[in-house]
């Protein structure tokens, strides 16, 4: 597609021009999000056809989703347009002037002009542009060739109205009487601003479930098969002969359906349950609303359905879909995001695959009234709240300290060392349901020691607004909270966080300052005792020294680079001495190794490295490491310590080997001569 630029005629400057097509660009942190019609990935723009031509005056904001609109999709627009006498080249003349009205529409439909429907399929929501369309592209759809009327008065509603019927003229639309004065050739320059759009999806690619965006997600992520989701959700019926209009009333049925309902006084029935979180009511007229649910557990493709009986019952009995799980919820819930707002229209074959038996049957008048009216849809709107996940968080990875998010985002920032955390406990309970503390908050500085190793490591593991429950099951002994218990449940959330002296340092000589700081504050929790604390201090702050990598070309830059080095071999020793002192032998081997490949004769590397070989009782390499040493000092009296205790030990491993070997032949008894084999 050739590319131009609007004539300077037009009031539009060059520098506000860009001209299409262009190479667009990922949005800064969004990289990695590459699935297929994602909001967070750049797929190219389709291509204009002859006739058409865009130039963008105003590019999408940052930080707007990189999709854009498909044809199906509800949009709302802010139009102006001149035309242009191609017998007067570039002389622009008003053609009708733009009162700031938005105008909804479907893309696809023949609702405007065929020029607009092809531009906003390469438009960003924010996006400001100006098309140039021939008159092949600029008449209006009710004057195309077939249309008794030329002029054609259309009905195009306003947005934010709840009816459908408002006439709105948008200007550009009707253009077909201009377009054919006798010797006139027509362009029509118009210039759209992309306002806001409704995003709808075919699920099953079959009609019988329709999904339309409601409010956007305020997260990237999706969810994963396996997956625990924190959603609320709501059921209504829709009228049997009103299926085809609520494809396009979605997005209204949210704020309406409720004000809808109530014009039918005489025709209503509420029925209010007294089940928790779980509202059930009934119309008889054209809508009317089933249930709904504040928090439900659903586990995407799993066995069970967990939330507020008697609705989502575990281990109930499944509809007619005879599958493991809710179909129709676990197809919307994997196209969502973390925060998004979504309606399906569905049938009620689609509504009932895999649902739980009694769904329906908390209301027997809609039970009953599905029943009768096999063709009935239904709306079930839904909100994706969170992504339970459960990690283990403890320093050691062994399950001692788990957590479960309840309330976090990916773009949340996280709590990092050195920084000045407040932890709010909400409750404390232990196994019996007694609880310990209530609303107490604690302020303290990451990896300092202040408090216990459980809530240093619950604090490393939050995110900055975030809320999660934790669960210790070693013995957690906290002065500051007035605690010492096995097998408690803690809900935490972070309410507030000052950046260390890491995230504040400005260049690399700052941060190389910060992390040898960090190294000091290290030794200090190690020579408390705190050995685990001080492990997790050295590996987060090795961790951080690759970020110090402005050697070249800069001035003192080989001087830092050494320095980098010393720090990063003296964490490593440093983790390798605390790990020995927690038994943790096999990632002492792999600090150690880490030392050795740059540095080969290290002599505490081999050292710390024999003592993890002989801790795991692998008594040739740890007479190996040890031999190796005192060739590099032969008076070191430690390595001859160690060496005394690996040839003892393999003494002993050589006794108990020779008994088993013993035991073993004497198991296989005599053997008879080969002669006396027939």
């Amino acid at each position: 597609m050739a590319s131009w630029s609007f004539p300077r005629e037009l009031g539009c400057k060059d520098t506000g021009l860009h001209e299409i097509p262009v190479e667009e660009e990922l949005e800064p942190g969004l990289e990695g999000y590459s699935d297929s019609g994602s909001e967070f990935h750049d797929l190219p723009a389709p291509e204009l056809p002859p006739g058409v031509s865009k130039a963008i005056v105003a590019p999408a904001p940052a930080g707007s989703i990189l999709k854009r609109p498909e044809e199906g999709d509800e949009v709302v627009v802010r139009c102006s347009g001149t035309w242009l006498d191609r017998a007067s080249p570039f002389l622009p003349r008003p053609l009708l002037e733009d009162e700031g009205g938005l105008t909804r529409f479907t893309v696809g439909q023949g609702q405007v002009i065929r020029g607009l429907e092809v531009g906003i399929l390469t438009m960003r929501l924010g996006e400001t542009a100006k098309f140039r369309l021939s008159a092949e592209f600029s008449a209006d759809p009710s004057s195309l060739p077939g249309s008794a009327d030329l002029a054609g008065s259309r009905s195009f509603p306003e947005a934010g109205s709840t009816s459908r019927g408002q006439v709105l003229d948008l200007p550009g639309f009707r253009l077909a009487a201009a377009a054919r004065l006798p010797g006139k050739a027509i362009v029509l320059v118009l210039e759209v601003s992309f306002v806001d759009w409704i995003s709808r999806c075919d699920l099953f690619e079959d009609g019988s479930a329709i999904k339309s965006l409601l409010r956007r997600g305020d997260d990237k992520r999706k969810p994963v098969l396996g997956q625990v989701c924190l959603v609320s959700a709501s059921l209504r019926l829709l009228a049997a002969d009103d299926n085809h209009n609520s494809n396009s009333n979605n997005s209204n049925s949210n704020s309406n359906n409720s004000h809808n309902s109530n014009n039918n006084d005489n025709n209503s029935s509420n029925n209010n349950s007294n089940n928790n979180n779980t509202t059930n009511s009934a119309d008889s007229g054209a809508a009317g609303s089933c249930w709904e649910v504040e928090a439900l557990e659903h586990g995407i493709a799993s066995s069970t359905l967990l939330g507020p009986a008697p609705v989502f019952a575990p281990g109930g009995e499944r509809g007619p879909g005879q599958g493991l799980s809710w179909r129709l919820l676990d197809k919307v819930l994997l196209s969502m995001r973390r925060g998004e707002k979504a309606a399906v229209d569905c049938t009620e074959e689609v509504l009932l695959d895999g649902a739980p038996a009694n769904l329906l049957s908390t209301d027997p008048f809609l039970s009953e009234k599905g029943s009768q009216h096999s063709s009935s849809r239904w709306l079930l709107e839904l909100e994706l709240q969170e992504f339970l996940e459960t990690s283990d968080i403890s320093f050691e990875r062994d399950a001692s300290v788990t957590m479960r998010s309840l309330r976090c985002r990916d773009s949340w920032p996280k709590c990092q060392d050195a920084g000045r955390c407040s932890l709010n406990a909400k409750s404390v309970t232990d196994s019996d349901g007694n609880v310990h503390v209530e609303d107490a908050t604690l302020h303290f500085v990451l990896g300092s020691g202040e408090v216990c190793d459980e809530l240093e490591a619950v604090a490393a593991a939050m995110q900055i607004g975030e809320r999660a429950e934790v669960f210790c099951r070693h013995s957690v002994c906290e002065p500051k909270l007035g605690l010492e218990g096995k097998g408690l449940k803690f809900r935490f959330q972070v309410l507030g966080y000052e950046p260390g002296p890491w995230e504040q340092a400005k260049g690399d000589e700052a941060k190389l300052q910060a992390l040898l700081a960090r190294k000091e504050k290290g030794i200090e929790v190690l020579r408390a005792g705190r050995h685990r604390l001080a492990a997790y201090h050295f590996n987060r702050t090795h961790e951080l020294l690759g970020y110090v990598d402005d050697f070249h070309g800069v001035q003192g830059g080989e001087d830092r680079k050494a320095k980098v080095a010393e720090l990063k071999k003296a964490c490593l020793l440093n983790r390798a001495l605390c790990l020995l002192k927690d038994d943790r032998f096999k990632a002492v081997l792999k600090a150690c190794d880490l030392v050795l490949d740059e540095e080969p004769r290290n002599m505490k590397a081999l050292f710390r490295r024999a003592q993890a070989h002989l801790g795991l009782e692998d008594c040739f390499n740890a007479l190996r490491d040890t031999r190796a040493v005192l060739q590099l000092e032969p008076g070191s009296s430690d390595a001859r310590r160690l060496l005394a205790e690996v040839t003892s030990r393999q003494r002993a491993l050589d006794i108990s080997s020779k008994d088993l070997f013993v035991k073993m032949c004497d198991g296989l008894g005599k053997l008879p001569h080969p002669l006396d084999v027939d």
